[in-house]
């Protein structure tokens, strides 16, 4: 499967891992999709994704409390400043979601994330970072409430679509 592959499926669950080491937060993001196969979020336009976990993951749909630390990462500084609660409710919203574009960075140095953007049809974006700072929070699943959001936090458009190139 590639990234443009992605295209028009839907996200039945959201997997990850998470560890502590050595002061850092490490996670690693898994999407189960409607056809079944899990994939990690691409980082190129072009770029073979199917995989399987290697360590033992949870979904991100489970109540809080059953996971042994948060698998979502997210920028509450920048872009949210809700309490945990609204965050989980947000979350929620990834569920069942069509893929509808992929946003790429992969000729931008300066892109913070490790993967490209995944656009989905409730207009959120979702991503993941995968060590980061212990006791952040941002390892894990990071998303953007929308585009225009994200777009907000850089002076130029940063990003190539994979809409514009393949589809």
């Amino acid at each position: 499967m590639t990234t443009k592959d992605l295209i028009g499926h839907n996200i039945d669950d959201i997997l990850g891992w998470f560890r502590e080491e050595n002061g850092l937060d490490e996670a690693q993001i898994f999407l189960r999709l409607d056809n079944g196969k899990v994939v990690v979020i691409p980082h190129f336009l072009e770029q073979e994704i199917e995989i399987k976990p290697e360590k033992e993951v949870k979904s991100v749909f489970l109540p809080k409390k059953t996971i042994q630390k948060s698998l979502w990462g997210y920028y509450k500084k920048i872009c949210y400043q809700k309490p945990p609660q609204e965050i989980d409710e947000t979350i929620k919203r990834f569920k069942n979601q069509k893929i509808m574009d992929f946003l790429s960075f992969e000729d931008n140095p300066d892109y913070v994330f490790e993967a490209g953007l995944l656009e989905l049809s409730n207009g959120f974006l979702i991503t993941e970072t995968t060590v980061s700072p212990s006791g952040t929070g941002q390892a894990g699943l990071n998303f953007f409430e929308s585009v225009e959001v994200f777009e907000n936090l850089w002076k130029e458009k940063p990003y190539k679509r994979l809409s514009e190139y393949f589809l």
